[in-house]
């Protein structure tokens, strides 16, 4: 007798699409804790982990402007995101420079 069970449906792949979301954010958010980690306390330079994050962010923001999914309030988040990155990177520049 033959199963009529549905292997995968919309909302299988929706929810899938959600956990890989979520999973992405709590990696990104981990390097960048451990890049201050290393930053901080082991006076470590980490670009190697920057451009992990620079280049799996970059990829997500291509992807869904190649798809014509982006809106104004997603640009002006990243211009925000963008801002306070550079303040933050001239704020620790000149804390170093500073010792």
């Amino acid at each position: 007798m033959k199963s009529n069970k549905v292997e995968k449906d919309e909302r299988t792949a929706a929810i899938q699409k959600q956990s890989y979301a979520v999973a992405y954010w709590i990696m990104i958010f981990s390097i960048l804790v451990d890049i201050a980690f290393r930053a901080f306390m082991r006076q470590e330079a980490s670009w190697d982990l920057f451009a992990i994050v620079f280049l799996g962010s970059g990829i997500a923001t291509v992807y869904q402007a190649r798809a014509r999914i982006m809106n104004i309030g997603c640009l002006k988040l990243g211009l925000i995101s963008v801002a306070v990155a550079a303040v933050t990177a001239v704020v620790i520049v000149l804390i170093r420079l500073t010792r």
